[in-house]
């Protein structure tokens, strides 16, 4: 592994040493590494190894295990569940302004007589 800051200068002496070559070769030969480069090729190397795993938890995500379905959600569509409630701080007074304006609006279209609108909800 190639370390930064103080840790990194004893750990490329090391590596050096154990390389036989100067420890500013090790930091330059870490900065001419494309690492991009090296994850691509190490994905291809294990996602044939996915494949068995994926069509588990879609079986099992199938069956409702929530688990699975919440890790297919995630690999395959991105999803990230929100955690924490969301906060309107007064700042945002604009914000409860306007959805105080659309209620008003709203609530002036709903009639009692409408179908499926009992009298309790226009109360």
């Amino acid at each position: 592994m190639i370390y930064e800051g103080k840790e990194a200068l004893q750990t490329n002496i090391e590596y050096g040493k154990r390389l036989g070559v100067h420890e500013a070769t090790i930091r330059r030969w870490s900065k001419s590494v494309d690492w991009d480069h090296v994850k691509n090729e190490r994905r291809k190397q294990y996602a044939a190894r996915l494949i068995p795993i994926d069509d588990a938890m879609f079986r099992a995500a199938v069956r409702g295990d929530v688990q699975a379905a919440k890790y297919i959600a995630e690999r395959y569509d991105g999803y990230v569940p929100l955690i924490g409630q969301v906060q309107i701080k007064d700042a945002d007074s604009d914000l409860l302004a306007e959805a105080a304006r659309i209620k008003a609006s709203l609530s002036g279209e709903v009639r009692p007589d409408q179908p499926g609108i009992s009298k309790t909800a226009t109360a």
